[in-house]
């Protein structure tokens, strides 16, 4: 227990605890960042709880066309997590997908900057980068939590069973912050490969907008994407069992890792 214990201490010590500190509350304390949290709670909670009202509180806010219900769901994630969704409250689903489609440019606009200062730091650069995604991860994936309370209380009111919304809302929930892995470590790789702001921004929205059109089969079709892309594994975060959840969380970390992998080599690079 000694050991554990002083193990615990010398993490939460750490450069990259530390550093994800440091960066979750500048974030949290920045104009930036409460514009951020207010937009997203304006555009992703706003719309969620109108469909939770438009259902009139029929079981947490189903809704009662299930067939045509399911057809919408269906486009977007597959018709078997469309019939997994749909027994679910309306407004968590609703939710769930505003939070994976605008997410990333979330994270992309909390975050193309968070490095520009650690360029005289190069010997620290993975502890540094590590941090900083970890510190804008957490941030973003606090404000995502704050957002799905405040619908999982207005579904509660609306005529919802509290347990089946709180359990149907936090893997909802979870599948955002997972989601938002990837897109945190390319936010971070944005920030390093310029030290002008406008191309940090264009690197950043060329990516996330590639990355989207070709895990929605714009670009690649769908077989060829999975397990290669992020958006490709939104069905398997939503509603898949254990393993396939497991397996998707461990493609988007791989994601992050490539991304932070570069950042770190990017910033050596500048600063040696």
């Amino acid at each position: 227990m000694t050991a554990l214990l002083t193990m615990a201490r010398r993490v939460a010590a750490s450069e990259v605890v530390s550093t994800a500190r440091a960066q979750a509350r500048e974030l949290a304390r920045s104009k930036r960042g409460r514009a951020l949290a207010v937009l997203t709670l304006t555009a992703g909670a706003l719309p969620a709880i109108a469909r939770a009202v438009l259902a009139g509180g029929r079981d947490g806010g189903r809704v009662a066309d299930a067939s045509a219900y399911v057809s919408s769901l269906a486009g977007t994630f597959g018709v078997e997590a469309a019939r997994s969704l749909s027994s679910q409250p309306a407004a968590l689903v609703l939710l769930a997908a505003l939070t994976l489609l605008f997410g990333p440019l979330v994270v992309l606009a909390a975050g193309f900057d968070v490095t520009p200062r650690d360029r005289a730091r190069p010997d620290g650069a993975p502890g540094i980068v590590f941090g900083r995604w970890l510190g804008l991860w957490a941030a973003v994936a606090g404000t995502m939590l704050a957002v799905h309370i405040v619908v999982w209380l207005a579904v509660i009111v609306g005529g919802g069973r509290p347990s089946a919304v709180f359990a149907s809302g936090m893997r909802l929930w979870f599948a955002g912050a997972l989601a938002a892995l990837p897109y945190a470590g390319l936010a971070v790789l944005a920030s390093v490969v310029s030290t002008r702001t406008s191309l940090r921004l264009l690197f950043g929205l060329v990516m996330v907008v590639a990355l989207g059109l070709t895990g929605a089969g714009r670009v690649l079709p769908r077989a060829a994407a999975a397990f290669m892309l992020p958006g490709a594994h939104d069905a398997a975060l939503l509603v898949g069992p254990p393993l396939a959840l497991l397996a998707a969380a461990g493609a988007l970390a791989l994601w992050a890792a490539a991304s932070l992998t570069l950042s770190v080599g990017l910033l050596r690079w500048r600063t040696r």
